[in-house]
């Protein structure tokens, strides 16, 4: 594969953000492993003046943001979820990921605040245990029934909110041990998935987390069905 791969990442980039960081790392961890020419792009959501462009990319992580709701943001998610571009949401992404999917799809029936719970804010990150749920994105990533990641959010999904989700095609995929949701995909995709945890900590060059190599996988198969319509 002569060109690079390209990712594109919705987001200024902070040099003094572990997740930010490790974000990087974990991208190369991932491509060692794959054996895969990539390039990454940082960009910010309000320097995106054409939607289109992000058809540019053949695969778009949207990491932690800001706890304010991001008007310019849920429309990136929501051409993002429209066009199938394989999208990974982390940590405060997933919150922005929900949110976009309440207001486009479910529509005015909920309100959405009323289904988050703020926690305590802390820079110190817990290890947590997730439930893998059978026959998802997430399980066939992970091929484990449970797994160990790094949580610092400051909000919980509450499960009332669930069934509204899972009637448009937003199902769980990944709880912690009390039943919270921590992983939620998009089953008319072929990779749109939001987990509540900072899965890029986990990785190491020998041992890559195994839900950002599906996802960057994904992003090549796109990248390969891209050069079929270009050849056609």
């Amino acid at each position: 594969m002569e060109e690079k791969i390209k990712i594109g990442i919705i987001a200024t980039y902070k040099n003094d953000s572990l997740p930010h960081i490790y974000l990087e790392k974990a991208i190369s961890d991932s491509f060692g492993v794959l054996g895969v020419d990539y390039g990454t792009t940082w960009v910010s959501a309000h320097e995106i003046d054409s939607l289109d462009a992000l058809n540019n990319f053949d695969a778009i992580w949207i990491p932690s943001s800001a706890d304010e709701v991001d008007i310019k943001l849920l429309k990136v998610l929501k051409f993002v979820r429209e066009k199938n571009i394989p999208m990974l949401a982390t940590s405060m992404g997933m919150k922005q990921m929900v949110l976009e999917f309440v207001k486009n799809e479910v529509g005015d029936a909920i309100n959405f605040e009323n289904f988050i719970s703020e926690k305590d804010k802390s820079n110190e990150y817990q290890t947590i245990s997730v439930k893998i749920i059978p026959n998802t994105v997430a399980n066939l990533s992970y091929k484990k029934n449970s797994i160990f990641q790094q949580d610092n959010s400051t909000f919980e999904i509450n499960a009332n909110l669930y069934p509204f989700l899972s009637e448009k095609g937003l199902i769980l995929s990944g709880n912690d041990e009390m039943g919270q949701i921590k992983i939620l995909e998009y089953i008319k995709n072929d990779f749109y998935v939001g987990v509540l945890y900072v899965p890029q900590l986990n990785s190491t060059p020998d041992n890559p987390s195994k839900i950002i190599t599906m996802f960057l996988k994904t992003g090549i198969r796109h990248y390969l069905q891209k050069q079929e319509i270009v050849v056609k």
